[in-house]
């Protein structure tokens, strides 16, 4: 059993930035295993676009949490958290450190502070809108509750109202994309509730349930802006060299869907754009390159505001790449306090 003071360790950091590569050289100096954390990673099939760890690295290190569903499918916040929880007890019990790394802010927020959506407290506005659609349309809304959502049938009473209720609930605070909640919700002729999304993602992400909240420390990487643009074209190019297009025809082809989950990731949702003849092949790269950027901003601007307890580490130059891994090399491998 690994007896350190803290369950698990986190490493986060916008796109790009290293953490893999961090992660790779901790892994020489530490008995840890990676639980990745990342909502693109999780689909099979998606290697180049998701930026997968390669075979030789997951064979330096074991990685989890890839390739958990097929490209087809969606996948859930409350999945993540029902499938991560308990890979953290089992790497603790073989007396490896959980060290969890990736950027994808709410799944690592929800599995660290012990989110379950499942719990989500009820958002009056969008009760509103499920109890005057059932009362105004009555068997075209349960028809349309049967097209938006296959199988419901079989698992609630679609003729009782507060089962729908919470059902719809569930679906929209965690279990479906924003995108594919709103698009449910417009399929069931509400959607002017599709406001009412975000509002319930908030409730949810407020309930403790999935599991105490884990005793962990965090780590931030904080990359000079010019040098992560630098990056992230370096990585776009490579991206694109190693067969993203020809990935995502080849995803294509075996069927799935333009408007998959998985393809509304950065690259993939570009690289269709230039499939369906709207974007030229020359200026493929710099767009993806840009909106890469804008989303590393953006996970730039969700550490900050939703880890602030977390340690930015600098990790720009060599040498402050080098401190870092000195500092975790140090911090991560402390024993327990006796």
């Amino acid at each position: 059993m690994d007896e350190r003071s803290f369950e698990v360790a986190a490493i986060t950091g916008p796109t790009a930035s290293g953490k893999t590569e961090l992660v790779l050289a901790l892994a020489e100096r530490i008995p840890l295993e990676v639980l990745s954390c990342d909502s693109r990673k999780v689909f099979r099939e998606a290697d180049i676009g998701a930026a997968k760890p390669t075979k030789a690295q997951r064979e330096r290190v074991p990685f989890h949490l890839l390739d958990l569903v097929e490209p087809t499918e969606s996948f859930s916040v409350q999945q993540y958290v029902s499938a991560a929880y308990p890979l953290v007890q089992q790497v603790r019990k073989r007396g490896n450190l959980p060290l969890i790394e990736g950027g994808s802010g709410l799944y690592l927020e929800a599995l660290m502070r012990g989110y379950d959506f499942r719990c989500a407290p009820p958002v009056p506005e969008l009760r509103r809108a499920i109890a005057e659609a059932w009362h105004c349309r009555g068997e075209a809304f349960i028809a349309a509750l049967q097209s938006a959502f296959p199988g419901v049938t079989g698992q609630i009473d679609t003729h009782n109202l507060p089962r729908i209720v919470r059902f719809i609930e569930h679906k929209v605070a965690g279990e479906l994309s924003v995108k594919e909640a709103r698009e449910a919700l417009g399929r069931l002729g509400m959607s002017q509730a599709t406001g009412a999304v975000k509002e319930a993602r908030l409730c949810a992400v407020r309930v403790s349930g999935a599991g105490s909240p884990l005793r962990s420390r965090g780590y931030t990487l904080v990359v000079e802006r010019s040098t992560l643009a630098k990056r992230i074209a370096a990585r776009t190019e490579q991206m694109l060299a190693s067969g993203l297009i020809e990935e995502v025809e080849a995803l294509l082809a075996r069927g799935v869907c333009p408007d998959a989950q998985l393809f509304s990731g950065i690259g993939y949702r570009e690289v269709l754009l230039f499939l369906q003849g709207e974007v030229p092949r020359e200026d493929l790269a710099e767009l993806i390159s840009l909106r890469t950027r804008r989303f590393a901003k953006r996970q730039d601007t969700w550490d900050r505001n939703r880890f602030p307890d977390f340690q930015s580490l600098p990790f720009t130059t060599p040498d402050e790449r080098q401190k870092a891994r000195e500092l975790l090399a140090r911090e991560l491998g402390e024993p327990a306090e006796s």
